[in-house]
Formats: C-alpha cells, structure tokens, sequence
C-alpha cells in the first residue's frame, strides 16, 4: 500500500541499490502496488473497470487492486481505517470523512453521470400514495440517501417523517427488494432500471429530471498524506482512468462486451447503459458543470449534510485534472 511505501522510505529502511519503478513518462513511482476501493459494483465505475479490463495501469507501471464494497460508509471506513489508499466513490463521503476531521481531500472527478432513477410497486400512483412507505438507500449517509430526501422535500414529503428508509446495499439487491415486494421504492441505475421497466415497475422520478443533467457521482479521493507523498503514482493511476475513458468512447462493441462481462447482463442492457452513460464520462478528471454543482451544494443544504455550500480549496486538491 501507499502508506506502508511512505513509511518506508521516511524511516530509511528501502533499498539503497534498487532504481525506483517508472511510469512510462520517466515519472519515478513511489509505489507500484495500490488498494482502490470502489463503494459498490455498480456502472458508474465503468472507467475503472475499462482500465483494468484493456491495462491502462499496468501499462502506467501499476499493480491496481480494485476492492468493491457495501456502500459508501464502508469504503469510507475502509479509507479511515488505511485498508486501501485510494477511494472512488461519491462526493459526500469525502466530505463526510473531512467533516469529521480526516485530511482527506478530491483528487479527480470525471465520472458527473446523473443516472439515479426511482421506481415503485405498480398500484402507486405518485408522490401522494408513498406516505409512511418504504424507501430504499445504499447505506446511511450515502448518495442515494441524500438525494432520495431532497426530491421527497421537493414533492411534498417530510424526509425525517414520512419516509421509512431500508439500508438495502447495492442496486441488484433494491431490484430485488423490490421485486419481491419488501420495499415500495427503489433506486436503479444502469442496467436495473431497465430490467424494472420491462417489468413493469412504474418510474416515479429521475435525477437528472429533478436535479440535474451531469453531477458529481464520483470521485477520486485520498489522504492528503497519499496524494503528497505519492503524486507521481497518483498521476499514473488516473492517467489509466483517463486512458479508459477516452477508449470507452471511441469503442463501443468492446466496451460493451466489457460491461456485458464484468457486470454479467445481456448485451441489449449494456447498450442502452452504454449510450446513457458514456456522454457522462469526462477523461480530463474534471468537475461536472456549474449548474450542476450548485445542485449538489443545494442538495446536500436541504438534505442537512451541510450548511453552506463549501470553497473549493476545503476539499479539492487541481493538481492532478488532466493529469499527463
């Protein structure tokens, strides 16, 4: 891990002989090996998994171990906990982390797909009938918490009153819910929503309808200590991320056979996943646009995460946008 490199060449104890790795730009790598840990196995990740499905990190120098979690407070405590170095998962967790007084801060973004969908049993017809009804969230705290509580506040429901919230894990597992009749309301995004729309589950909102277009969805984020000790394996691994995002859009059959394989779904929801998803996708690592983060901020504001929206330099590190 980052970490232990870092401990190793402060307390003198690495080999005085052995040249330090190289990416293939000259930039010597403080370290080969990293734990990346993603919040869930869920589309919006797909720049990783291209990167490790064509060996845009191996070709940088990298070894990448790609760690999938629960949600977003388990890749949040796995972080803290210095059980991987790196994050990609969503906004909020880091600013949670930051929040609860971690030096943590967001290296890369690149990823501002607003693909979140809510679909409900098929006797509902709207906002008016889900009063006291089950709702389903990754986990406290996360993205699908945050803004599942700003749209019920936007149509008439108090989010601490009148929803029953059910921490169900991934997206598979809310399609499963719902299915089975457990929850009344369920996230979904790439491929599910679709599956629940043949199924004939009734959609009852979008994010990018009642939010925004584009959205930070995820990010890259470390501890500060990481990133500054180890900037030039840092700019190698998002230089793969990078690398996979302009091949995802300039391949498409290969990409979807990537998503076919790696997510094991038939090839016609991969095709739609890939056509909603690819515009969404941003090689340079930038933030999503300015509306779109004002949404966020506003957001986060309503759901009571924050108080204000916060300056840039609180939680962003521009050193390594278009990392090259």
């Amino acid at each position: 891990m980052l970490l232990a490199a870092l401990c190793l060449t402060a307390c003198g104890t690495g080999s005085q002989d052995e040249p330090a790795p190289r990416a293939p730009g000259g930039d010597a790598l403080e370290q080969t090996q990293i734990d990346v840990g993603l919040s869930l196995k869920v589309l919006a990740f797909l720049p990783a998994y291209v990167a490790r499905a064509q060996g845009f990190w191996e070709d940088e120098g990298l070894d990448v171990n790609i760690i999938e979690f629960k949600g977003d407070a388990d890749v949040v405590q796995a972080l803290a906990g210095d059980a991987v170095d790196v994050n990609v998962a969503a906004l909020q967790g880091a600013l949670n982390m930051i929040k609860g007084g971690q030096d943590v801060r967001v290296v890369w973004g690149g990823m501002n797909v607003a693909d979140f969908s809510w679909y409900m049993q098929p006797q509902y017809k709207g906002w008016e009938d889900l009063k006291g009804k089950k709702f389903a969230v990754t986990s406290p705290g996360s993205l699908t918490e945050l803004l599942l509580k700003a749209i019920a506040k936007e149509n008439g429901l108090d989010p601490e009153k009148d929803l029953e919230i059910v921490k169900v894990g991934t997206t598979s597992n809310a399609f499963a819910a719902l299915r089975s009749g457990t929850i009344d309301v369920a996230f979904l995004s790439p491929p599910t929503k679709y599956q629940a729309e043949e199924e004939g589950f009734k959609l009852l909102a979008t994010q990018a309808e009642e939010i925004a277009t584009d959205w930070p969805k995820e990010v890259v984020y470390a501890k500060q200590e990481v990133i500054d000790g180890s900037p030039n394996t840092m700019r190698a691994f998002l230089r793969g991320m990078s690398e996979a995002i302009d091949f995802a859009a300039a391949n498409r059959d290969e990409t979807v056979r990537i998503i076919a394989d790696e997510f094991k779904i038939e090839t016609k929801y991969a095709e739609r996943a890939y056509d909603e998803l690819i515009p969404g996708f941003v090689s340079s690592g930038a933030l999503p646009s300015e509306d779109a983060m004002s949404a966020f901020w506003e957001t986060a504001v309503t759901a009571g995460d924050v108080t204000e929206p916060w300056e840039l330099e609180r939680w962003w590190d521009d050193r390594f946008v278009d990392a090259g």
